[in-house]
This record gives C-alpha cells, structure tokens and sequence, in this order.
C-alpha cells in the first residue's frame, strides 16, 4: 500500500464558447462533444436563458465535470433549466456566480446539490437572499457538496437555515462573502449569525470559513472565540468587519494557539494589531499553530493511506522493521485521540492531493478519526506480528512505555494482553516490573490466585535475586505493600 494519496485535479481541456456561437448553432456543441470526448471542461459566457437547454443537452452523459456559467444572465428560468438536468450529467464543478437568480419562489435551488455529482458549487453575486438560502439549505443536506461560495446574496437571517443542515453536509470549505472592496449586495449575518454559526461549528467538517465584511462586531468574535478551540478551522476570514476594536483582538488572541487555525484576515485595528497578524499568517514565522500543522501533516503522508481494496484510511507500517519509528505512530494517534478536530489538517491536505475522489475521502477522513482507538489496535496487532521475528521482550515493553508516556490508557491495556512477550526469565513465569506496574495500574490480574496461590512470593523472590533488572525495587515494594 502506498504511503501518499494520488489524485487529478479537476480541469484538463478547457474550451470556452459564447453565447453567440450557442444561441446560433448550439447543435455544434452535441457534435464538438461526441468529436473530442476528452473535453471535460466548458466555460460559457454572456449567455441568455434561451440557450442554457440546449447547452444541458448537449452535455448530457458526456465527460465534461467542470461548468462555468459566470455572468450569463441566466436568471430564475435559465438556473430552473440547469437544476433539472444536472443530474443527467457528470457535472462535479458548477459556477453559476453574477446570473441575477433570485430567491423568491425558487424551489428549484435545492436540486442543483440535490441527487448530482456537484461538490464544488459557487453562486455568489446572486440576489438568493433568506429565502433562497432556505431552498438551497434543504438540498444541501446528505449532498455531495465540499466547497460553498455563497458571497454576496444579500442575506442575513437566511445564515440560520445554512447553519442548521451543516452538520450533516460535506461541506469543508464555506464563503459567506467575496474579496470586493466596492459597495454592493454583501451579506450581512451580524453578530446574530456569527453566535448562531458558532455554536454549530464544531459539529462540521468545515475547515475554511470566510466570514469578511458581514457586519460582525466585537461581541460576534467574541462568540466565535469561545467556541473555535472545538472546530477544525485552518483558517478565518474576518476582513472588512468594520467595527471591531481592540476588544475583539483580546478575545482571539489567547485562543488562536489552540485552535487549528494557521491563517486569519483581520482588519487592522492598529500597528500592533498589523504586526501580530501578518507574523500569525507568514508561512515563515514559526507559530505553535504552523509547526504542529507541518508536523501532522508529514505524519498523515507518512503513516496515513487509502486501502486501494476497501477505500479506508490505514496506518500503515513500512516493508522494512528497521523503518519503523513508534514514536512518530504515537504522536500522531495522541493528536488525533486528544484533538480529533484537527481532521481540518487531513482535509487540507487530501484537498491539494486527491480532489478527484474527494468528496468520498471526507467520510473516510471521519471515519478514521471517529474510530482512531480501533485503528490504532488493528495497527498494534500488525506490527507486533512483524516485530515478533526480529525483537526481544525488552522492545515490547518499550512499546507499552511509549503509549503509556502518551497517556493513551486504551491501547495500553489491549498490549498488557499480550503477557507472552514481557517475560524475563529463561522459563516465561516472571514479567517485566513495568508490565507488573501497569497490570496494577489498570486493575488487570498479575496472575491467576487460584491456580498459583504462592506466585507473588516467586515474583518477589525473582526480583530480589535480579535488582539489576530496571523498575525491580519498585515492584518488589508494590507487591510486598499489595493485600
């Protein structure tokens, strides 16, 4: 099993046409299809709703996975045409940003995520409002969707029908606004969205949220502070929120460092302000944030690949034992074990890896992180049976030394099974002190009292006639001051 993710990014031949050409002699697209089956990609512009049928048709069970209908003017009829037969394409790429579609009424929205292939969907600059956003809400739920370009769509209250479904959606990526400076249909969720919005973050898979220019003031940071330390946030757009002050600074920057995040736009209050923020996103300055993000990252591409049978994520264990680095197998299953939110940084990664076959990665990504205990047993098993040819009974108790020092009592206790590689005497009756230490610890039978009434005093005797033995004192004294 390969030790990396491979994956083609979505693009390959790109052909762009106008809306003349289409609205003329749109039989030509069928008949371009059917010539040169490797066009995946299409770009349509200044395109009228009159055309948009015939260009579905014509991409019907054809290859292309990527379609732009930026600034076509499509309005409710066109993007009414295009949700209906989305699902007879492969479509996985939809930008249907600046086409003037308007909520009011438009049940349609939710079958443009609804039964389709699309995972990438950007239709910003658009007039959705609250209750557009309700009707889009309703399909994206159980979707395929990853990436969600949702900017300027004049809405505010509509953020609470967002909220409510993302939870059970796939969505990683989440902008609630675009990097305009002029003055427009921006949305504008306030400090209520941003309350609302926090107290679901952490149930998402959501590592990329651009909240800029929303209106959200010092009490929305607030509330967004206390909840991002539980969220598996890398980054957090905050540019353009006008009101914040120095207040909302003080509530960021204590939790910044425990939370995921590695990049964060943030007006900037004042030169101090300035300064820290670009330090906290310079890719050179060494924050707590940045070294643990390249740190599990090179864990995940080192010890983390896709079973090719089975699709699961696995540890794996190199064809070589002299290969193997416990302590890097530890580190990793302890930051997953302890901050399961940091999935942001496998999505991050799997994202610039393998976005063909994202959108199925991300439910094997939870899954892995959700079951990390049993993983990390399946992999304690495989690796002791290839160890078991090549070490001594000292090298198994330094395994159990290790996930023990890492506080990971689960898989201490399913090791301490495995009695038969701790013995230190030439008979295999005696085990290591250490492994005694932890049986007591984890309140696991040293031995078995009514088959061997007399052991404790054989233990005691051993240890006595071997102090040389590490930990020997010690277990001598626990088990003499033992009932």
């Amino acid at each position: 099993m390969a030790n990396t993710f491979h994956g083609k990014n979505p693009g390959g031949v790109f052909l762009t046409m106008s809306g003349h050409y289409l609205g003329l002699r749109s039989c030509e697209l069928i008949k371009k299809l059917e010539e040169n089956p490797e066009i995946d990609s299409f770009s349509l512009q200044a395109l009228g709703s009159y055309c948009i049928q015939n260009v579905m048709h014509g991409l019907k069970n054809s290859q292309v996975k990527t379609l732009s209908f930026h600034a076509c003017f499509m309005g409710n009829d066109g993007a009414q045409i295009l949700a209906k037969d989305l699902q007879l394409t492969n479509i996985t790429f939809l930008d249907i940003s600046n086409n003037q579609i308007r909520g009011d009424n438009a049940t349609y929205l939710s079958d443009i995520v609804q039964n389709t292939s699309i995972n990438y969907l950007d239709i910003s600059w658009n007039f959705l409002r609250d209750e557009g956003i309700k009707y889009l809400a309703k399909g994206l739920k159980n979707s395929n969707v990853i990436t969600l370009n949702l900017g300027n769509n004049r809405t505010s209250h509509g953020i609470k029908y967002l909220v409510d479904v993302l939870p059970y959606t796939k969505i990683t990526r989440l902008d609630l606004n675009e990097h305009y400076e002029s003055a427009g249909n921006f949305n504008e969720i306030g400090d209520e969205g941003a309350e609302y919005l926090s107290k679901q973050l952490e149930y998402t898979n959501i590592s990329h949220l651009n909240l800029e220019r929303n209106g959200i003031t010092n009490y929305g940071v607030k509330c967004l502070s206390e909840h991002l330390e539980r969220t598996c946030l890398t980054f957090l757009g905050l540019k353009f929120n006008f009101d914040l002050d120095e207040s909302a600074t003080r509530y960021l920057r204590p939790i910044l460092s425990k939370t995921q995040i590695t990049g964060i736009t943030y007006p900037y209050i004042n030169e101090d302000t300035r300064i820290y923020m670009n330090k906290f996103n310079s890719s050179l300055y060494p924050s707590p944030n940045k070294t643990r993000q390249s740190k599990i990252n090179e864990m995940i591409l080192k010890l983390v690949a896709q079973n090719p049978h089975t699709h699961d994520l696995e540890f794996i264990i190199p064809d070589r034992i002299q290969d193997i680095d416990l302590s890097e197998y530890v580190y990793i299953i302890k930051q997953f074990n302890e901050k399961p939110m940091i999935r942001g940084y496998m999505f991050d990664l799997i994202r610039k890896n393998n976005c063909e076959s994202y959108p199925q990665i991300i439910e094997k990504v939870n899954e892995f992180v959700t079951s990390i205990h049993k993983k990390s047993i399946d992999l304690i098993e495989n690796m002791l049976l290839r160890l078991m040819e090549y070490s001594n009974n000292n090298d198994f108790v330094y395994i159990v030394r290790e996930f023990e020092y890492a506080e990971l009592g689960e898989i201490v206790q399913h090791l301490l099974l495995h009695r038969v590689l701790y013995y230190v005497d030439e008979d295999a009756e005696i085990l290591h002190p250490f492994i005694y230490k932890m049986l007591i610890k984890y309140g696991m039978p040293l031995y078995n009292e009514q088959i061997e009434p007399d052991k404790k005093e054989k233990i005691i005797a051993f240890f006595e006639s071997h102090r040389e033995i590490e930990e020997a004192p010690e277990i001598i004294h626990l088990l003499k001051t033992k009932s």
